[in-house]
This record gives structure tokens, C-alpha cells and sequence, in this order.
């Protein structure tokens, strides 16, 4: 049996007219040539091109949509950030970007996410105004984290209270360290080296992995979001599928 390819061609005149033709490559002989037939009914165009049309416009949405999310979800972050910097008199883009530079770092070393990191950091320098010691800060609060079996922002807040001077409730978890800048170090060098180690781990990996798919998600948002290019794909697609809808109607 000779084997036939089946390619379907779209044509959208200035009018918006749309004409869409069958071509079917034959074997053999007449291999190589194909030749081009219109259909006669629409209802054949929506047999042949809606599952195709439908199958392209779900992927963008799933991807567009999940993207633009991670994005939204990196900007309220960043949000918190400048608005904790504000509040203190401290919002300059040099500390600004040292926290994005911190976090960032931190998911990629240990797969803690950014956006945690951001707002473990952002309450920080809300309740104590100290913008020096948020490397000490991040890595007590997520060594802390593993050691205790605590999330990161309840391990953040002993540290944050350690650094305020107070250092009582790490009494709790049999933890003796001096309250103030010094004794956040001291839990730094202490249980900073945890996460490291964690990261090696199957499961370490994984959740690296994991936090690097979701920065590459966050990146594709930023440029939808931003990007002319792709708004007017999106939009031709949408002409496409209107005109093409209103003349099923008719």
C-alpha cells in the first residue's frame, strides 16, 4: 500500500477571508508532488484543523499561564523586599540587590526557594533594621531549619529574635548562643553547613532541580509579560480562531 502525506495549508487573505487546503503527497511515482484541493465544507476544515488549533492554543496557555504565575509570585517578593527596605530608610539598589543576589544564590546551592529566602530576609530588616548580617541571618535560618525539622521562616524568626537580642526561645531546643549579631554568627558557623550537606542528597538534588526549573519559569514570564513579539502572536492566534469562528457560522 502506497504511503500518503496529508498537510493541511491555512490562507488568510487581506479581507480576512480564510481558505484551508488538503495537500496529499503520494509515493511512488508521483513521489515528491503533492497537490493542493480547498475543501468543499467547514465542517471538514473543523474536523481536520480544531484538534490541532486546540492542541497548540492548551500548550501556550499551560506554559503562558504557569510562567506568568511564577513571575507574579517573584515580583510580590521582590515587593516585600523594597517595602521592609523603605520602612527602615534603607531601600537603596545596592541592598536590594544584595538580597536578590543572596536568595538567588541560596535556592541554587541548596534548593531552598528564592521567594522564601526574600521573605525570611524582608522580616528581618522589618524588625531590626540590620541589613549587615542577612548572609549570617539565611544561613543560621536555613541550617537551622534542617536541624530542628522546622520550616524556614519559623527557623528565621528564632534567628531574627536572636539577632533583636533575644535569644530565649533557642533555650527551648537546647540552643546556647549570645544574643545580638555575634551569637547569629555563631549559629551560622553552627548549622549552616547542614543544607550543604542536604543538597547532596537525592532529594537535595531534586529540590535544586526543582528550584532552577522554577527560575526558568519566572524568566519565560518576565519576557511574555514584556514582550510586544509575543502578545501579537497571542493576539493573531485569537484573530485567527474568531475569524474562523464566525465563518463556521455563517
Amino acid at each position: 500500500m502506497a504511503e500518503r502525506e496529508l498537510t493541511i495549508r491555512v490562507r488568510v487573505d487581506e479581507a480576512g477571508s480564510i481558505q484551508v487546503l488538503e495537500g496529499v503527497k503520494e509515493a511512488g511515482k508521483d513521489a515528491g508532488k503533492t497537490t493542493f484541493t480547498e475543501f468543499n465544507s467547514l465542517l471538514e476544515i473543523f474536523g481536520k484543523v480544531r484538534n490541532a488549533i486546540g492542541a497548540v492554543v492548551g500548550v501556550l496557555v499551560d506554559v503562558a499561564g504557569t510562567a506568568i504565575k511564577a513571575a507574579a509570585g517573584q515580583e510580590e517578593a521582590d515587593k516585600r523586599v523594597a517595602a521592609a527596605l523603605a520602612i527602615k530608610g534603607k531601600l537603596t539598589d545596592e541592598n536590594f540587590q544584595a538580597i536578590s543576589r543572596l536568595a538567588s544564590e541560596t535556592q541554587r546551592m541548596t534548593g531552598v526557594g528564592d521567594d522564601e529566602v526574600q521573605a525570611l530576609l524582608a522580616r528581618t530588616v522589618a524588625l531590626t533594621g540590620n541589613t549587615s548580617s542577612l548572609g549570617d541571618v539565611t544561613r543560621a535560618s536555613v541550617g537551622l531549619a534542617s536541624a530542628l525539622g522546622i520550616d524556614l521562616q519559623s527557623a528565621g524568626l528564632l534567628v531574627t529574635k536572636t539577632l533583636a537580642g533575644k535569644s530565649e526561645m533557642l533555650r527551648r531546643y537546647g540552643i546556647v548562643v549570645k544574643a545580638g549579631a555575634d551569637g547569629v554568627r555563631e549559629l551560622a558557623d553552627r548549622f549552616g553547613g547542614l543544607a550543604r550537606v542536604e543538597a547532596e542528597t537525592l532529594t537535595g538534588k531534586l529540590r535544586i532541580m526543582t528550584g532552577q526549573w522554577g527560575e526558568l519559569n519566572e524568566a519565560v514570564g518576565k519576557t511574555i509579560v514584556g514582550s510586544n513579539a509575543v502578545k501579537g502572536a497571542i493576539d493573531a492566534v485569537t484573530t485567527f480562531i474568531t475569524r474562523l469562528t464566525e465563518q463556521a457560522g455563517t
